[in-house]
């Protein structure tokens, strides 16, 4: 058949019937690229009630997927083993699904009176997991579970309203960010609550309360060997100020096309630059930089993934659509990639394959794997994700190099 008569036979067959392999592009080491990339999207089809897991398989190319009862997805990870943990955001339980088909094995019921803030962490054979509020009279929380029971061991309260982000500081300590209460008055976080809780997980005790003001509230972040700490700062303005917003246009805060961004006109609401802020602890002081990596750029800050050996941080922005990545001892840019590089047009998750590969995705659609070496797109899975917002590896190997 030659290019003619293969297009106009494309013509009369649906979309949906052809193969996965038609819409990947193809190179010759595709087979030595190994690992499981997951996702969880939180806006399926019937709103909050439900959300989509999505797990890629490199080696085989194959994408499955499942919907499972948990509100607002936001995180799924490797648990125990052949299982994952999903996470959503002010979901009442955690849902343990099987690592191979992705059916459920069992629920984990959030505490009374919380809902799960979205993340969780496992350290020293514990499963910590961050806990909102279900009024703004109480504070936030984070739960502690025995990993093998899965039996609650404590609930330590927190002075904020909410947190959010959990990663690990070292083999003994963990760090949660601390989020102001949000109130709809022009910029959604007026107030300069937030922070970060310093956490001693031998002891189960709280080590100490970094206070981070700034106008916005600190949301997610990550921590490097060497002892750093960059947290993301998240401020956004509703939709609904009009009058606000056309201030922040005709002060050039905002470019009328920034609202354009298809994650904010799902939520609403469009995040503004904010610092990336460093934070550097040293015999009891703490050093602190605002990063302004990409000028005006940095709007909404999402995901964080770290390699440790290139002493790399790639960091999303989703509301501004970049990759950023920058050196984890000194906070230097590296280098910035729009998102249309990927052919996508809201970057949310990051995820590190090896030191020449990473994955990033979509708010809605697609899983792009790029080659940082070569500076190209090795893979696109085309797959609806359903507003994921977090990408997360297992079983990767560092094969190709």
């Amino acid at each position: 058949m030659n290019r003619r008569s293969f297009l106009n036979t494309l013509k009369n067959v649906s979309l949906s019937a052809l193969p996965l392999s038609l819409f990947l592009s193809c190179n010759e080491n595709d087979q030595n690229l190994k690992g499981k990339i997951l996702t969880i999207g939180e806006n399926y089809k019937t709103g909050d009630k439900e959300s989509l897991v999505t797990k890629v398989d490199l080696s085989t190319k194959r994408v499955s997927q499942k919907v499972i009862p948990i509100r607002w997805g936001h995180m799924v990870s490797s648990y125990k083993k052949d299982e994952l943990l999903a996470c959503g955001y002010s979901a009442n339980q955690l849902i343990v699904l099987d690592s191979d088909d992705l059916s459920i094995k069992r629920k984990l019921n959030i505490p009374k009176s919380y809902v799960s803030s979205g993340h969780f962490l496992i350290q020293n054979k514990k499963l910590y997991v961050g806990l909102y509020p279900q009024s703004y009279d109480k504070t936030a929380a984070l739960l502690i579970k025995d990993l093998d029971s899965e039996s609650t061991l404590k609930i330590v309260p927190f002075k904020s309203y909410g947190c959010h982000d959990i990663v690990s500081f070292n083999s003994n300590q963990i760090l949660v960010s601390l989020t102001p209460s949000k109130k709809d008055e022009g910029f959604l976080y007026p107030d300069k609550k937030g922070g970060l809780a310093l956490f001693d997980t031998n002891h189960d005790t709280l080590n100490d309360l970094i206070n981070v003001s700034y106008n916005g509230s600190p949301d997610h972040l990550e921590a490097s060997r060497s002892g750093n700490i960059f947290l993301g700062i998240t401020q956004f303005i509703p939709f609904k100020n009009k009058k606000f917003l056309e201030s922040c246009f005709k002060n050039k805060y905002l470019s009328r096309k920034d609202i354009f961004n298809p994650t904010a006109i799902r939520q609403e609401k469009i995040g503004i630059h904010r610092p990336l802020v460093k934070l550097s602890i040293s015999k009891n002081q703490i050093d602190t930089k605002e990063l302004h990596l990409v000028n005006g750029k940095q709007q909404k800050i999402l995901s964080f993934a770290k390699d440790e050996s290139n002493d790399k941080i790639f960091m999303t922005c989703g509301h501004s659509n970049q990759l950023i990545c920058f050196n984890s001892k000194t906070g230097e840019l590296i280098k910035s990639w729009d998102g249309s590089i990927f052919n996508l047009n809201s970057l949310q998750g990051v995820c590190i394959l090896n030191e020449n590969y990473i994955a990033v995705s979509g708010d809605k659609e697609n899983i792009v794997i790029y080659s940082t070496r070569n500076e190209r797109i090795f893979h696109t899975f085309v797959t609806k994700l359903h507003s994921s917002t977090h990408l997360s590896i297992i079983e990767a190997s560092t094969i190709l190099s």
